[in-house]
């Protein structure tokens, strides 16, 4: 089971083409439709029509829609409230419980009705054959979560490989993934504080408003604690760090990153990137 961060962060992503210059706004079309929801069988009916026609935004909406009710399916579909749901969840990691308790009301009626969308847990496959680079990532993620086990034979691509596709489009979520799955899906080579750090301070470097209250809607929907008191995503970045020194070096670290994404020269940024 993937960490609540993991999952918001893997369904926060849509951008359909390699251009780092898409608005902060568009590129958030999938969190705001699954935030402002209320019912995620409304979304996926009024979506799903529209995937026969190769709309990449709703292979990804509908995707997520359907994966985070999944994860929590039969606890949320046997649970008549949240506090029955939190009873079923004990021995959960406690931020999966949050989210679950956060979905729940969303999730009600679609997990009684998957029946009506088969074939949905190819759909994310899907776009990144279309070319869809939050795709790439996701798909990244599942090679690296499962061990490397492609999801079919005939998918062109390794887990490096789709890791260095989507660092090359510059898209900031990708180096956020890593930071945040690194350490439980193999992916960093070190898995220490100060390499962790860098890697969030490096989704900075692609995005322009890590200093803003705004660049903390997605992280802080579910109250990760070190949401608490901040202003913005440097605020969080610096608590992750545990104290000044730790933050400074991963400042420096990611200094070094950023310069070897920028020359594309990934096999040295400490990735597991060969099986």
């Amino acid at each position: 089971m993937r960490t609540v961060l993991a999952l918001l962060l893997l369904s926060s992503v849509w951008i359909t083409s390699a251009s780092t210059a898409q608005s902060l706004a568009e590129d958030q079309s999938v969190p705001r439709l699954l935030t402002t929801s209320n019912d995620y069988l409304e979304l996926v009916r009024e979506y799903w029509p529209r995937i026969g026609q190769g709309d990449i935004l709703a292979m990804t909406v509908t995707y997520a829609a359907l994966n985070n009710c999944g994860n929590f399916r039969k606890e949320i579909s046997t649970a008549d409230n949240v506090d029955e749901l939190d009873a079923s969840l004990q021995g959960r990691h406690p931020n999966d419980i949050l989210f679950a308790k956060g979905i729940y009301h969303k999730c009600k009626r679609l997990v009684d009705n998957f029946a009506e969308f088969p074939g949905w847990d190819t759909l994310r496959l899907r776009a990144a054959l279309a070319g869809d680079i939050s795709s790439k990532i996701w798909m990244a993620s599942e090679y690296y979560h499962n061990k490397g086990k492609q999801p079919r034979e005939d998918f062109p691509y390794s887990p490096g490989e789709f890791l260095t596709d989507a660092m090359a489009s510059g898209h900031y979520m990708v180096f956020g993934l890593i930071a945040e799955t690194g350490p439980y899906y193999d992916i960093l080579q070190d898995k220490s504080t100060t390499t962790r750090v860098a890697w969030w301070l490096l989704s900075c470097k692609y995005r322009d408003d890590c200093g803003t209250l705004g660049s903390m809607n997605v992280m802080c929907t579910y109250m990760v604690p070190e949401c608490v008191g901040a202003r913005n995503l440097y605020d969080v970045y610096r608590k992750r760090a545990g104290n000044d020194a730790v933050y400074a070096a991963a400042q420096s670290l990611a200094d070094e990153l950023y310069l070897k994404v920028e020359q594309r020269r990934f096999e040295e940024l400490g990735l597991n990137l060969v099986w």
